[in-house]
């Protein structure tokens, strides 16, 4: 699919054309566009899963530079397999994997324009140190976004780990973010924060 829509992504970031144009999952599409991203912006992705996303961001035709984070062994393999398995004429931006830990990112200090948390809050176990750490790798003024499944009092049926709007608004009113939106992207909710 990639592949195929390479081209269709680069007209989407530019918005020549709509998600309504094509069969590409359009909230997907709306995420990406949620982000705002701009050249020369460094980009992480907190909690990368197999790296589907980073990969589509390297694929845009900006100068980003993309970090992406996971603990999970497992993913971070499937990771390395996967930048490394895709030449470079698929991609406009590298991707760096970062093994990351329960209470830290392991990225560098205020270097981020903003970072993404993308289905990743609710797995956290140490939540403050944690959003302490992504507080210090933002620059000042950086972005963090945190996109959410928060449908309450609802079995989210592909994941045992659960988190009301109430909970992570709590979680978030006690760090040094300031709350600036939320958004739709079709049925989840895209919280946007800025550093103090």
């Amino acid at each position: 699919m990639i592949r195929r829509n390479k081209e269709i992504l680069s007209l989407y970031a530019s918005e020549i054309i709509t998600a309504d144009s094509t069969d590409l999952n359009q909230t997907f599409i709306e995420e990406l566009r949620a982000y705002k991203f701009q050249d020369g912006e460094t980009i992480a992705d907190i909690g990368g899963g197999i790296g589907s996303r980073s990969l589509i961001m390297s694929m845009l035709p900006l100068k980003l530079t993309i970090y992406t984070t996971e603990i999970n062994k497992q993913l971070l393999q499937y990771q390395n397999t996967l930048y490394k398995g895709l030449p470079n004429k698929f991609r406009y931006n590298k991707v760096e994997v970062i093994k990351g830990s329960k209470n830290q990112t392991n990225l560098p200090t205020d270097r981020f324009d903003k970072i993404l948390m993308t289905n990743t809050f609710h797995h956290l176990k140490k939540v403050p140190e944690m959003l302490s750490s992504i507080h210090d790798n933002l620059k000042p003024n950086g972005t963090l976004f945190v996109l959410e499944d928060l449908r309450s009092n609802q079995f989210i049926p592909y994941c045992i780990h659960q988190i009301t709007e109430e909970d992570l608004i709590d979680k978030m009113a006690a760090t040094d973010f300031v709350f600036v939106e939320k958004i739709w992207i079709g049925k989840q909710s895209l919280f946007i924060y800025n550093k103090k």
